[in-house]
């Protein structure tokens, strides 16, 4: 596939814009499962026992701030792994783009 090198250089920006954006998205949905995590078992405990069925949904309160973290984990380990191989396409970008040049 022979790019132009123009369309090149701006598959390149694009790919780096791509890698920013997945970060910033990981930084956010690990905040908000950590704030998750803090706090809505607490909410969701007042909700309950405000009803009345507190032993029976007890275990799901319990497994919130897990789920959470393993939800954090996860998406963190997708960008992780996403943005390496990025990383690696805009290396051989590149280097077409370098070869392209000469």
């Amino acid at each position: 596939m022979k790019m132009a090198k123009a369309d090149l250089q701006f598959a390149i920006d694009q790919m780096r814009k791509d890698k920013m954006i997945y970060g910033v998205e990981a930084l956010v949905v690990s905040f908000l499962c950590v704030l998750s995590a803090v706090f809505l078992p607490e909410a969701l405990y007042r909700i309950v026992f405000s009803s009345g069925k507190i032993q029976s949904n007890l275990d799901l309160l319990n497994w919130i701030p897990t789920a959470s973290y393993v939800i954090a984990a996860a998406y963190s380990l997708f960008v992780l792994v996403s943005n390496g191989m990025r990383l690696k396409s805009i290396r051989m970008m590149e280097m077409a783009l370098k070869s392209a040049k000469k």
